[in-house]
């Protein structure tokens, strides 16, 4: 099986800004880069395989980054990902996938 997690925080491009703070109206659209917010982040997804799951960050086009460790116990599996920290940079992308 494979899984493909997106944890998605907040993000804006550089120099948006809106009429007030509930950011409802759009004054000014902004540019590249798009700033996003950082996440640290622990999952816990219930699964009762024995085969055991590894994980990777994801960079933009898909290919395998950063080995993320997983820990499976009591029919579940989790992991814990902190976007701000990883090798290759943020990413909001990461790959789950059971051993066969």
């Amino acid at each position: 099986a494979h899984l493909l997690l997106i944890l998605s925080g907040d993000a804006l491009n550089s120099g948006m800004t809106f009429t007030d703070d509930s950011r409802r109206e759009l004054k000014v659209l902004g540019h590249s880069p798009v700033l996003v917010e950082v996440l640290s982040v622990h999952v816990r997804l219930q699964h009762p395989s024995g085969k055991g799951w590894k994980a990777w960050a994801l960079a933009q086009n898909g290919t395998r980054q950063e080995e993320i460790p997983v820990i499976q116990k009591d029919g579940a599996i989790e992991l814990t990902i902190q976007t701000g920290t990883l090798k290759g940079g943020p990413t909001p992308y990461f790959e789950l996938m059971e051993r066969e």
